[in-house]
Formats: C-alpha cells, structure tokens, sequence
C-alpha cells in the first residue's frame, strides 16, 4: 500500500513476489512523471516523494494475492477520490475504471507536462541523426577477441526458463508468422555452404554440445528417410 502521511489517502495494490523489486517500480515510475494512476501521480507531483510511504498490509500466498488485495480495497474504500488513489473498484479489473476522455484543457496540460518532463530529462532520447552516426560507427565492425571470449562465456552460463504457457505462444505465434519457400531455400543454401559448416562446428567445439543433446539429435534423425537434395549431394562425394 502507498499511503499519503499528510491526507491519509491510500493506494492499494498486491506483489506476487518482491515487494522491493515492486515499490521501486512505482516510484521510480513516479519520480518520472509516468505512472499510470493519474490521480496518485498529481498528488506525487503536488506534495513530493516525502509525504508517502510503503505500507506493507499482509503477507500471503501468491494465488490469494488478487483475493486480499480487494478485501483491503473494500476497507479502505480507496477507490473513492476521498479516501484513497485505485481507479479501479475490482482488483486488477477494468470493471469501473475511471477513464472518461479527456478535456482539451486537460490534454494541454498533460502534452505541458510531458514537454517539460522530457526537457528536464538528463538523458534525453538520440535524434535520428546521432542515431545514424551510432550505426555507421559500428556497422561491419568485427569484434575483438578477447570481446568474442566474453560473449561466448556469457552465453555459456545463461539459462533461459520457458513456462508451458510462454512456449504455447512462442509456437503459435511462428505458427502464424510462417516462413515462405523462398526463405527456406535461402537457409538451407547458407547452411550447406562448407564456410558455415565450419563457422558451426567451431562454434560448437568452444561451447562444448552436451552428451545428452548430442543422443537427443541422433535419435530424432535415426530412421529419417533422406530427401533427394541429401542423397545425391552425398553420392556427388563418391560415398556409396
């Protein structure tokens, strides 16, 4: 909960997992004048970071975060402009949501504010010309070895953690995209060209392929039918 020492009012809200990690997500979204609760960033804006506070409410279980995060929104009745800051009466729902259009004397205002905000920025966003220089300075530049060494260390020890549900999206978002014939013959064409035959395999040899990958490989090809492009490129070497 985010309260305000001078009037009381409240912000409810829940953290499924780090409460740090979550209140500096909203102050520092405070602090740049880009939170999403207008009503809890003008009074940010009109008493400073000092006049509020974290409060944590209660400790629970992940799946009842949603479940207690509305009882404590009921006891606060921090959906009211009296009493609290949440412009929603649900727990993360739309559901009465306090979104209605704007004013023009509104929208002026907020483009003020956000002029402003951005001439104050220290680290304003590159023009399109610092850009261009930025991509022709390092464009066709081959990184150094001792560079290469540190990506492929890096990349060693990374882990990537894919829920079942991120990989469902993952598949049938390619699904939909698709990959034309056209591209696929380009792959294929690059893939057999003995320069990155050998960019591969000495890729590889540096990461080192484990045992398991290696069986995983063998078997999901052992008893594959060879198409006619791999047969006759095998013929061509005077295997038979």
């Amino acid at each position: 909960m985010i309260e305000n020492k001078r009037h009381r009012k409240v912000y409810v809200g829940s953290a499924a997992q780090n409460f740090d990690s979550r209140w500096q997500s909203h102050r520092n979204a405070l602090i740049r004048g880009k939170h999403f609760n207008r009503h809890l960033q003008s009074a940010w804006d009109k008493y400073g970071g000092n006049a509020f506070r974290f409060v944590i409410l209660e400790r629970c279980r992940p799946s009842r975060c949603l479940k207690r995060e509305q009882h404590w929104i009921d006891w606060y009745k921090s959906y009211d402009n009296k009493y609290g800051y949440n412009s929603r009466p649900k727990a993360e729902s739309n559901l009465g949501a306090k979104f209605g259009p704007q004013t023009e004397e509104a929208k002026i205002k907020k483009s003020i504010a956000s002029r402003a905000a951005w001439k104050n920025n220290p680290h304003p966003p590159p023009t399109v010309e610092a850009r261009a220089r930025m991509g022709s300075g390092t464009r066709g530049r081959t990184p150094s070895p001792e560079r290469i060494a540190k990506m492929l260390a890096t990349r060693a020890t990374r882990t990537y953690t894919y829920s079942d549900e991120m990989r469902q999206g993952m598949s049938e978002s390619a699904k939909k995209r698709g990959i034309s014939q056209e591209t696929r013959e380009k792959i294929n064409k690059t893939r057999r060209t003995p320069e990155c035959r050998a960019k591969m395999s000495a890729s590889a040899k540096r990461r080192g392929v484990p045992r398991s990958t290696i069986e995983n490989m063998i078997a999901a090809t052992r008893g594959r039918p060879w198409s006619q492009a791999r047969r006759a490129a095998y013929l061509s070497r005077g295997i038979r």
